[in-house]
């Protein structure tokens, strides 16, 4: 109980505690196949006790947190790489050419300084 003052008027005012629900959770399903959370203190004869993986799977949080997904960058979105696969248009020489270098493993940068 508390007495408050307000401009001479005396008033008193019956405070009740605030109920705070401290004890442990457990997961319980009960006889007709709904699965919930409860308070350990709440359990009844009516329910069964489960483990956390066993609720997961039957209330379908396991579907949830694997489909859905919350926020972030969309698809594609980012940054780009800098230099792309860059496809430029070769003769049929050319290409050859480049053909059996790739295949004898031969330094482009080294064969021109040899011919220099």
């Amino acid at each position: 109980m508390r007495t408050i003052k307000l401009n001479e008027l005396k008033m008193t005012v019956e405070t009740k505690p605030l109920s705070v629900k401290s004890g442990k959770y457990v997961y319980v399903k009960d006889s007709e196949g709904y699965v919930k959370k409860i308070l350990q203190q709440e359990l009844t004869d009516e329910y069964t006790v489960i483990t956390k993986k066993e609720w997961e799977d039957l209330s379908g949080e396991t579907y949830y947190k694997e489909t859905f997904t919350h926020g972030g960058a969309r698809e594609g979105s980012g940054r780009k790489k800098l230099h792309r696969d860059i496809s430029i248009r070769v003769t049929i020489g050319e290409k050859d050419l480049l053909d059996f270098i790739r295949q004898h493993s031969i330094d482009p940068v080294e064969a021109k300084k040899q011919l220099a």
